[in-house]
């Protein structure tokens, strides 16, 4: 058992980890259609109603999302640059469908930073680009301040006791259940980052995640949470396309503190 959750060694790549996507979202549409008519295979895709992962939380909206990340990386302009020019060719399709879909089209980025945010400098061409999809822009720039690993050594800062690591999500739950869950997710991949062998840590979450089995001491059940917590967070940064209540909420936040827990023993 480890005696301290401070001693992990920081990454050697002090990048933020970003991601980008593009998101279709509407009422009545089959996904698949998109697929076929753009000829670009999606990251994921939904119908209304349909579960996220094995959580309580229900769709809301049918939604095609095609996303480049997460990634260690500063240029998160550039890695959006790569995903409009893999999603250029099929620029007068995806037109046509959304308005005869009446779909929302939407760019999401989202950073997780601490000491270093992206740089971010949009061009004309890429603004116009943008703009010729009929596309929104979603920005979020989350602060990993609970994610000591990402600090430098002669960076300690006072840590809260482990009774207070999900006070934030507490504060969080009255006001928006979502956050709460964000919060709570980031206070896991905390625990998972430090209980992970030292050559995982570089590792996105989405790839430590899938390798869960080979070195945590889990439970089945422990794993399917936190996949399902996983994609809860990545689903309510990128489409937003669910709202919890806050008993579901509430319910994940306890879940996660047990898992947290037995991370901590490993």
């Amino acid at each position: 058992m480890r005696s301290s959750l401070t001693r992990l060694e920081p990454l050697p790549s002090e990048n933020p980890e970003v991601s980008s996507a593009l998101i279709l979202t509407g009422q009545d549409f089959d996904p698949s259609d998109i697929t076929d008519r753009l000829g670009l295979e999606p990251t994921t895709k939904w119908r209304a109603g349909d579960q996220i992962g094995k959580s309580l939380l229900r769709r809301k909206h049918t939604g095609w999302l095609l996303r480049r990340g997460p990634e260690f990386r500063f240029d998160l302009d550039q890695q959006l640059r790569e995903l409009l020019d893999s999603i250029s060719p099929a620029t007068p399709k995806l037109l046509e469908l959304s308005s005869r879909l009446r779909l929302d089209v939407e760019i999401s980025c989202v950073a997780y930073v601490d000491d270093t945010a992206p740089s971010f400098h949009l061009t004309k061409d890429d603004l116009g680009q943008i703009r010729t999809m009929g596309a929104e822009v979603d920005l979020d720039v989350i602060r990993t301040e609970i994610l000591e690993g990402r600090w430098r050594p002669t960076r300690r800062r006072k840590r809260l006791p482990k009774r207070d690591w999900f006070s934030t999500a507490a504060e969080a739950l009255p006001a928006s259940p979502t956050l709460a869950i964000i919060e709570a997710a980031r206070v896991v991949e905390f625990a998972l980052r430090e209980a992970a062998p030292e050559e995982t840590r570089n590792q996105t979450l989405g790839q430590m995640l899938g390798r869960l089995s080979s070195w945590a001491q889990l439970s089945s059940a422990d794993v399917d949470f936190l996949k399902t917590l996983w994609t809860v967070r990545s689903e309510a940064l990128h489409s937003g396309d669910f709202e919890p209540t806050r008993r579901e909420a509430k319910a994940m936040i306890k879940r996660a503190q047990q898992v947290t827990d037995s991370l901590a023993a490993i």
